[in-house]
């Protein structure tokens, strides 16, 4: 059967998915990459907010206000997560300050 999704399982347990899967590893230096990469786009999100921030564009201020930094919260525990597991923890480990 023909793979159209160009999709191949991983070799081991420590190779790492895709971005939006818990399962794998990722090394410290990806993790802060990712973190900064996060951090800029929520800055770019916000200073877009502030330019169009006015009644007529009520729908585009509440994706940058609630639905652009939800998604990067997720992104940035699932990345978490995997640097956890870099480190031979559980992912949850990750939510302890």
């Amino acid at each position: 059967m023909k793979n159209n999704y160009n999709y191949s399982k991983p070799k081991s347990d420590k190779e790492e998915i895709g971005f939006f899967f818990i399962a794998g590893r990722i090394t410290a230096a990806t993790f802060y990459k990712r973190v900064f990469l996060s951090i800029c786009i929520f800055l770019l999100s916000y200073g877009v907010y502030n330019y169009f921030n006015d009644t007529a564009y009520v729908f585009l201020a509440s994706i940058h206000l609630y639905i652009i930094p939800f998604v990067l919260l997720l992104f940035i525990l699932i990345q978490g997560a995997k640097r956890m597991h870099d480190i031979n923890k559980s992912g949850w480990y990750f939510l302890i300050p």
